[in-house]
């Protein structure tokens, strides 16, 4: 189980995986989600699934280089190509376009409605993550341990991020910032200017995926096993796992989903009523 991604207020979740398929769960009155059905429209791995912000549906980026739009019904919406190396990374702010990072070393960004490119973002190697922010930012990193800022199109920074490959990145709206995590087994706080404010040390392997919740907490999960909560400096809470966490999210309801190697999505919540 490759990428897990939840409807942003409602009760919908998707999940993507090696097997080149996303399956769709609905959220049951019991506080738990209740499988619906399968839909393969990818010819590789699923590697990323993003909602989208009006949530009508997801963007869904597999090995095959594609990015498939999925209403919540399982329908296919819209075909996105364009990438050549497989599309590893999603993210939307704005109704109106998607942001896609690849192996093939770029970002781009979509009209989500026409399917054309209207920006490439170029200059990484390798595999990029990104980010896209409300405010018109948007923040990428790869396997050359970069991290670039963009103001439509145009890169305003770029600076050293990790000590190794950038594996993904998450908005922090109460710091005014945002966090990446790496291979480098560390989880860095930035402002939104790319200034360096604090490092979270405690993962002993690879960080694949972060979130940050609506308490201002970081969860981080990822080849050790664990899912990792953050918050004033330190490590809150440590979910151990049997398998690689590949994924990490929340729903509307605050609960944490994850997504591991044994090919099983599972829900943690606080609320004791659920």
């Amino acid at each position: 189980m490759r990428t897990v991604a939840t409807h942003p207020e409602g009760d919908v979740m998707m999940s993507g995986s090696i097997d080149m398929t996303n399956k769709i769960y609905n959220l049951q009155a019991n506080g738990q989600y209740e499988y619906v059905k399968e839909v393969r429209y990818h010819e590789g791995f699923v590697m990323d699934i993003q909602p989208m912000v009006n949530g009508l549906g997801f963007f869904s980026g597999g090995r095959d280089n594609k990015i498939m739009l999925i209403d919540l019904e399982g329908n296919p919406m819209a075909c996105y190509e364009g990438h050549e190396g497989a599309v590893n990374s999603l993210s939307q702010a704005v109704e109106n376009e998607v942001v896609s990072g690849s192996w093939d070393g770029t970002a781009r960004v979509w009209d989500v409605e026409t399917g054309k490119v209207k920006e490439t973002l170029g200059g990484h190697t390798h595999a990029v993550s990104v980010l896209t922010l409300p405010n018109g930012i948007t923040i990428t990193g790869s396997q050359d341990k970069m991290i670039r800022l963009w103001y439509k199109g145009k890169m305003e920074k770029e600076f050293a991020g990790h000590e190794d490959i950038v594996r993904g990145f998450t908005e922090v709206p109460a710091m005014n910032g945002f966090a990446s995590c790496s291979n480098d087994e560390v989880v860095k706080v930035w402002t939104m200017d790319g200034t360096h404010m604090m490092d979270y040390k405690g993962h002993n392997g690879f960080v694949f995926s972060i979130d940050c919740l609506e308490t201002g907490e970081i969860v981080t999960g990822g080849d050790d096993c664990t899912v990792k909560l953050w918050a004033d400096g330190a490590c809150k809470q440590t979910i151990q796992l049997p398998k690689t966490v590949w994924s990490v999210t929340h729903d509307a309801h605050g609960d944490i989903i994850v997504g591991t190697e044994d090919k099983k999505v599972r829900t943690f919540t606080r609320d004791p009523a659920r």
